[in-house]
């Protein structure tokens, strides 16, 4: 069987937090799931809801990136880099307070539950 090219990969990407600005990778290691460590977080409303950049815009002027490639099992540090440059780790005890503030909104940012499905629109 003669294999056919059908596209080419032009650029790979990652976002590690969903509707945030993602990184642009030079390669990816692709687990189960997809692209490891992609949405891997999410930003929840206080009624529960996850925060699209549908309803949320703003969430497109941050951005978030792995400090190091993440592993099956494991995540490395998360920097997010807000609209005015600011930037924080996903784990400082302030920053869903400081996301919150930026928003305008209470919001949580937390690793979704297994289950939990955050589609790519």
């Amino acid at each position: 069987m003669e294999g056919r090219a059908i596209g080419v990969v032009k650029d790979l990407f990652r976002y590690p937090v969903k509707s945030m600005q993602g990184e642009r990778l030079n390669e990816v290691d692709l687990g189960s799931q997809g692209v490891m460590g992609d949405r891997a977080y999410a930003l929840r409303e206080a009624n529960g809801r996850v925060m699209t950049a549908k309803r949320w815009p703003t969430l497109l002027e941050c951005s978030a990136r792995y400090e190091a490639p993440p592993l099956p099992g494991t995540l490395p540090p998360l920097r997010l880099t807000l609209p005015d440059g600011r930037t924080m780790q996903a784990h400082d005890p302030d920053a869903s307070a400081v996301l919150s503030t930026v928003l305008g909104c209470p919001v949580r940012l937390e690793r979704p539950a297994a289950g939990d499905v955050l589609r790519r629109r």
